[in-house]
């Protein structure tokens, strides 16, 4: 059970939790400096975990002004103990070939982190700021640049 004010990787320490969904959590933490930053918790015991992983890699070295860049990722085995970026390298390889619990290795890995850039709010929050201000939603213009954002970074990672 994680808990605010742990440190689940050296100098990222949790502050409070974000969401939970069926193979993780997100948690807003305090990064290196001070930064304000997203951390994702995945359980990667389960093959959706490995292509999560798959992907965070790739988003690692892709920058867009509509799409939160990726600062950090480690794979933590079952004691918290992060893997080196040599043995990320080798597992990355093993990923596509086999399930981690067939790996040679004795250490398995069982968590993803991904440190990435926080968003000021989703869109649920800004609906819920109109409806408090007595509004029926979001208005249609607004709701439109939401859209064509996240359109433009999707088009961008096409």
């Amino acid at each position: 059970m994680l808990r605010t004010g742990e440190q689940i990787v050296a100098g990222y320490t949790l502050q409070r939790r974000l969401g939970r969904g069926g193979f993780g959590e997100v948690w807003r933490a305090c990064g290196p400096g001070g930064t304000p930053v997203a951390i994702k918790l995945i359980d990667v015991s389960h093959k959706h975990g490995w292509k999560e992983y798959g992907a965070a890699r790739r988003m690692r070295e892709i920058r867009h002004p509509h799409l939160l860049p990726v600062h950090a990722l480690w794979l933590l085995d079952e004691e918290g103990v992060p893997f080196d970026d040599g043995a990320l390298d080798e597992l990355a390889a093993m990923v596509g070939r086999a399930h981690h619990g067939t790996l040679a290795s004795t250490r398995c890995p069982s968590m993803l982190v991904i440190a990435m850039a926080l968003g000021e709010k989703n869109l649920y929050q800004r609906l819920k700021e109109h409806e408090d201000e007595g509004r029926k939603g979001i208005p249609v213009h607004e709701l439109l640049g939401y859209l064509e954002d996240a359109a433009k970074g999707i088009d961008f990672l096409n």
